[in-house]
């Protein structure tokens, strides 16, 4: 059964949705193809041209339906010929799981994914995943684990699940900075750590292993890397360090004086981001 509100999706942006079952650990991961009418490559043929498919996974929380600040992206993304999907990692927006990994279990679900999409004949072209702040994490990890995929995007991405005590002061000093000031001490990295510890040992999971530096240094698809020199809730340190742990085949952009996600309104960034992409209208069938 499908959550609340999942398919009741804005048509002028979405062609259509679907779930994704996955069997171990459990999750329905949804999705929805972005495909607004009267852009130049919509609704124009069977394979409309595409020259790549780019799964764009939204950051903490978000979900295709709610994460609108990546639309402008989408689009030009979807104008320079690419088949744009949403979708929702597990227990992300309308995703059901219990088990937020930062990208570990995720890069496993994607093999399901990546099949059922081109059993329903939804891929055309070159794979790439690109995420944004928890996406990216995962689009890292996700590239990794699967071949097909030839190239990912970290946008604001950080580098390894055990290393968010920067992230999560930065999140609560943005979101609450009243409760911020006095929440503080209980936020130190010892802290962070010693919650994720405990967390992932209920679910029997080794957030050791949820690492895009990890990961980077054990593929060999293209990876970009965009991060705000001024973003307080992912310091840049952590693209630095991403970028560090595989500098060959990876391009990093260090945007200055833009934060978390100011540079996803840019005009100029967005089309920077959109010519890296890979094309390829060869497709997997």
């Amino acid at each position: 059964m499908l959550r609340s509100g999942a398919d009741a999706f804005d048509r002028n942006w979405f062609s259509h949705h679907g779930v994704i079952k996955i069997t171990a650990p459990a999750a329905d991961l949804h999705y929805w193809v972005f495909d607004p009418p009267g852009l130049a490559s919509s609704r124009t043929g069977a394979s409309r041209g595409y020259e790549g498919t780019v799964m764009l996974l939204s950051g903490w929380g978000g979900s295709a339906l709610s994460s609108q600040y990546l639309f402008p992206l989408a689009i030009e993304m979807h104008k320079a010929r690419f088949k744009v999907i949403m979708i929702d990692l597990r227990g992300q927006g309308f995703s059901t799981g219990d088990t937020c990994t930062y990208g570990l279990l995720d890069s496993a679900d994607f093999t399901t994914v990546i099949k059922e999409l081109n059993n329903r004949d939804e891929l055309r072209g070159s794979i790439i995943v690109a995420g944004h702040s928890y996406g990216a994490a995962a689009a890292i990890q996700i590239a990794s684990h699967n071949p097909h995929v030839k190239a990912a995007v970290s946008l604001s991405g950080p580098c390894e699940l055990m290393s968010l005590g920067p992230t999560v002061r930065g999140l609560v000093s943005f979101s609450y900075p009243k409760l911020y000031w006095f929440s503080r001490p209980l936020l130190s990295d010892w802290a962070v750590r010693a919650g994720i510890l405990l967390a992932s040992s209920r679910h029997g999971v080794d957030p050791e292993k949820s690492s895009a530096i990890a990961a980077l240094r054990s593929m060999t698809s293209k990876v970009l890397i965009v991060h705000g020199d001024n973003d307080i809730c992912v310091p840049v340190e952590h693209a630095k360090r991403i970028f560090n742990g595989r500098p060959e085949g990876t391009k990093i952009m260090l945007l200055v004086g833009h934060d978390h996600w100011s540079y996803l309104g840019s005009p100029d960034v967005i089309q920077s981001i959109v010519s890296w992409l890979p094309r390829d209208s060869t497709s997997l069938r």
